[in-house]
């Protein structure tokens, strides 16, 4: 009976944890209402449970154990919410936020918190914990807290390590949040960490008498790294140091990290229960003439180094201590059950820290590992018509990419349509990476040398597994975007998946659910790209401007690779857009857009410069301006406001990139709506507009400004 109350007790923590989602993650207001809304969820919740599922599972206890759970949930979201970072009063973001400016010169002390690496553009990227600061104007530091994002010129990057102390000069900011839908959210990103404001460093200076710690966990690392990459040279060393100890740990090129997670190998990254599996496979190979006793020792010792050698990411966490039940059931000569094994490890970790809860890391290792202990063996035996060499990692595949599926559309709206294929075929190379990588790590950290030869080895398998994901890449809508799903949908599928695993009748036709699944997705991308009708005119320095017309969409660029890669893919992906029927170009200097949106997106380049797109008539002349009839209105694109313009009829909405236009100009055009990609604009044109109740849109205020037939203009930010 304890075994039973241990999982109601168990099951009201996470439902706790899981309505914070209430809150928001990170949650930095939670006012009355959110409470009593979550309050009134998890009593609701209790009392159906208590009323309903005794009456189904005659062994699940009754009476005051759920009372207990409701009380256990609620104080779960308030421990939640005591682990949540939070803006503290002496944090170093403050000295912008009571200034009330974005940013300032000053100077910096404090430690490095994790592993410095490069970012996307080449610049030395890393946590600090700050605790000393000095403005530009100030002749004395003084005391802050707070942690701050670092990045520094790559020279400056020399002889950095986790928990040196440095001095950094440059640019304090505070980091802003997506203005453009669908684009990366750095602000939030960050304040998941506990990190605020960020500095971008135009110099540093190391105290060179502090002496490097003569032993270090990073030290291991950077052995094993360094051993792997003197064997395979860049990128391949270091792809083969992060199938070892995943990517967190490894400074792994953008460009290979990209090629993994749109092929469906994102996992191959990061060190989770593949790898865990892997390692104490061997060890029990090699342990097998010791005693339980003995094997059990040597295991939890191993498992203990390895995810302290990879950064304690949760996926590892989650591995090891189902990998150390494993070993324990061996050594008691018990048959551990994987179900209660997950549980207990998921609580156990949901408790050491309940922000993992909101880790997708944590989600993704929970699902697959939970999609092969409920799906894998049902699936193999419908797989019976099959050669069991191929049915059986077929099944796992299948199983593990079934129950993260919705995740992954939720998260990164596209999905990879050949992961499974390319699973299959890349499983064996994946294998001898793995084994001889952890080999080869294992002789370097005593024998750099032969660490180094060993690796050599790999160089084949490793080089060829590149070629064979490139190759998948490569072919059409090799990462279809799908769109934006509500989590209410998310929700309701695995609602599915976990009614298809308790009912007999739907366990048995396990096609009618994933076939449920499939129209529960497909159906309402199909119905919103059929009927929509959007115009989105992006928060960018450049000119961007997206037209969807039920289908048909329009791009219009001035090609950057910044804007094409940041804000127009991520769009297109949350939009579910994978064709651009019609492009326009306004700069014809260069192919980037060709050679980068093709990369994902099929595009039909138009050799006219006009084109008619259903109800849309678009007029472009070489003098920079553009005139359209969306909706029986007349709207006006200004690209460059130094030339001269010849306005034949006024417009209802005029946009304009810069902050220099004409009062005249505005006079004769008339518009109803006028939107200003611009950071200001003249104070006496402002004026004109508010007097005259023209509305204003101002991008660096307001964000992207979108246009829909029903909801009419709105922005990103407001």
């Amino acid at each position: 009976m304890a075994h039973y109350n241990f999982i109601i007790l168990g099951f009201f923590y996470v439902i706790g944890l899981f309505s914070t989602a209430i809150f928001g993650f990170p949650s930095f207001e939670t006012s009355l209402n959110k409470w009593l809304i979550i309050i009134s969820i998890i009593l609701t919740f209790n009392i159906i449970s208590a009323l309903t599922i005794p009456r189904y599972w005659r062994l699940i206890p009754r009476g005051k154990i759920w009372l207990l759970g409701g009380i256990i949930a609620i104080l779960a979201v308030i421990y939640f919410q005591f682990r949540v970072p939070h803006l503290e009063i002496n944090d170093i973001s403050q000295i912008l936020i009571k200034d009330n400016i974005s940013s300032e010169i000053v100077t910096i002390k404090g430690k490095i918190l994790d592993q410095p690496q490069l970012n996307q553009k080449n610049k030395i990227k890393f946590i600090l914990a700050v605790n000393q600061v000095k403005k530009e104007q100030e002749k004395e530091f003084q005391n802050v807290s707070g942690k701050t994002y670092v990045t520094l010129p790559l020279l400056q990057g020399n002889g950095l390590y986790i928990g040196k102390k440095i001095e950094i000069t440059g640019i304090l900011y505070l980091p802003k949040t997506s203005s453009n839908p669908g684009a990366f959210d750095f602000q939030y990103y960050l304040a998941q960490k506990g990190v605020f404001s960020g500095i971008s460093g135009k110099n540093s200076i190391i105290n060179l008498k502090e002496k490097e710690p003569i032993f270090a966990l990073y030290k291991l690392r950077k052995r094993i790294v360094q051993a792997q990459l003197k064997a395979l040279e860049s990128p391949l060393g270091q792809l083969v140091s992060s199938v070892v100890l995943g990517r967190s740990a490894v400074d792994l090129p953008y460009q290979i990290r990209d090629l993994f997670i749109n092929s469906g190998l994102a996992h191959v990254l990061a060190a989770s229960g593949f790898h865990v599996a892997l390692l104490l496979g061997v060890i029990l190979k090699l342990t097998k003439r010791f005693s339980s006793n003995n094997q059990l020792i040597i295991g939890v010792i191993t498992l203990i180094f390895y995810i302290s050698l990879t950064g304690l990411q949760a996926s590892v966490c989650r591995a090891a201590l189902m990998g150390g039940a494993s070993l324990l059931g061996l050594v008691n000569e018990r048959k551990v059950k994987p179900l209660g094994s997950l549980f207990l490890s998921g609580i156990l970790l949901l408790i050491i820290n309940p922000l993992w809860l909101w880790d997708l890391g944590f989600q993704l290792s929970f699902l697959a590992t939970l999609g092969l202990i409920l799906s894998a063996s049902k699936i193999e035996k419908k797989l019976d018509f099959i050669f069991p060499v191929i049915a059986s990692p077929l099944a796992i595949c299948l199983s593990a990419t079934l129950w993260v599926f919705p995740l992954i559309i939720y998260t990164f709206k596209t999905f990879p349509i050949y992961s499974i294929v390319v699973n299959l075929i890349a499983d064996p190379f994946i294998i001898i990476i793995s084994l001889g990588g952890m080999l080869s790590a294992f002789l370097a950290l005593f024998f750099p040398s032969i660490g180094t030869l060993i690796a050599q080895l790999l160089y084949y398998p490793t080089d060829f597994l590149i070629k064979i994901i490139q190759f998948f890449n490569a072919l059409p809508y090799s990462n279809f975007a799908l769109g934006q799903i509500p989590l209410i949908l998310m929700l309701i599928i695995y609602f599915i998946y976990t009614l298809t695993y308790l009912n007999q009748w739907l366990k048995q036709r396990l096609s009618i659910s994933i076939l449920l699944t499939l129209t529960l997705i497909i159906v309402p991308i199909l119905s919103k790209n059929n009927t929509l009708i959007q115009v989105t005119i992006f928060d960018t320095n450049q000119p961007n401007i997206m037209i969807q017309n039920k289908g048909d969409n329009l791009l219009i660029t001035q090609e950057n690779y910044d804007d094409l890669a940041y804000t127009i893919l991520p769009f297109l992906d949350s939009q579910g857009v994978n064709n651009i029927n019609n492009l326009i170009k306004l700069d014809q200097t260069t192919s980037l857009i060709n050679n980068y949106l093709a990369i994902n997106q099929e595009i039909k380049l138009t050799k006219n410069q006009n084109i008619t797109s259903k109800a849309i008539n678009l007029n472009f002349s070489h003098n920079k301006m553009l005139q359209l009839n969306i909706n029986n209105q007349n709207w006006l694109f200004l690209f460059n406001l130094d030339q001269n313009f010849t306005i034949n009829n006024p417009s209802e909405v005029l946009i304009w990139w810069g902050n220099n236009i004409n009062l005249e100009l505005i006079k004769k055009i008339k518009p109803k709506i006028a939107i200003a990609v611009a950071n200001q604009i003249n104070k006496n044109i402002e004026k004109y507009l508010i007097n005259n109740q023209i509305k204003l849109y101002l991008t660096q205020e307001d964000g992207a400004i979108q246009w829909q037939e029903k909801t009419g203009f709105q922005s990103t930010l407001n």
